[in-house]
């Protein structure tokens, strides 16, 4: 009786070790708390800095990386904002994995392709696509591709298309309606948790184009006669 209960304390002092070190150190929680919170005050004095709307900031920069300053995307794309390298060096950015430098820069980027564009929808196409090839469609026409038309109607809740109007403005929706900013922020893991981050995407779509032009009617047309 005695090495049976001795036996059993071993097992149940065993399944506890292993369940405490399963667990999340505590520290380690509140460490990712700090992130959370430093990346949603970052984000939030930056879009203000640069006229930006906070929460399409928000949503870009949680679609990119899912707050995550060390992702690395399958093609190269780093840090919490997603820069190609080539793109940080073009931006002035010295490392895209430092969150108080790459959400600045950013924004400042945001910023001047709204500008460029004339509104957020395309401003977010081009951060996704690149600039030349979202010129390129609006001045010839053609397709973006899928990754970048899910991408801007996942921050703009907007096909890309009625953005092609550059007066047209879109209207951003907050995070949520019935949250502050700061609150909503810091729940995006929770709100926003089916969001596939942009950093974890490699398989790309296919398909067979049977239509196309500037203009969805004419698009349409030409595939009604097919």
């Amino acid at each position: 009786m005695h090495r049976f209960l001795t036996v059993t304390l071993a097992l149940l002092c065993c399944l506890s070790w292993v369940a405490a070190a399963s667990a999340d150190p505590p520290q380690s929680k509140s460490a990712a708390k700090r992130l959370i919170s430093r990346v949603c005050d970052l984000i939030e004095t930056q879009a203000r800095q640069n006229g930006l709307p906070k929460d399409f900031f928000a949503r870009l920069i949680w679609k990119e990386s899912r707050f995550d300053p060390n992702a690395v995307s399958p093609v190269g794309a780093e840090g919490i904002a997603q820069f190609m390298p080539g793109t940080a060096k073009m931006r002035g950015l010295a490392n895209s994995f430092d969150i108080e430098q790459a959400i600045p820069a950013s924004a400042k980027y945001l910023a001047e392709m709204k500008a460029g564009y004339g509104n957020l929808g395309l401003a977010a196409a081009a951060y996704n696509a690149g600039e030349n090839r979202v010129s390129r469609w609006l001045s010839s026409g053609g397709f973006l591709p899928m990754e970048t038309e899910s991408y801007v109607f996942d921050i703009m809740g907007e096909p890309v298309d009625k953005f092609s109007d550059k007066s047209y403005a879109g209207a951003v929706q907050p995070l949520d309606p019935k949250m502050s900013f700061a609150v909503a922020c810091r729940r995006l893991p929770v709100i926003m948790s089916r969001t596939v981050a942009m950093a974890s995407i490699n398989v790309k779509p296919w398909g067979v184009q049977v239509a196309g032009n500037f203009r969805r009617s004419a698009a349409i047309g030409q595939w009604l006669r097919v």
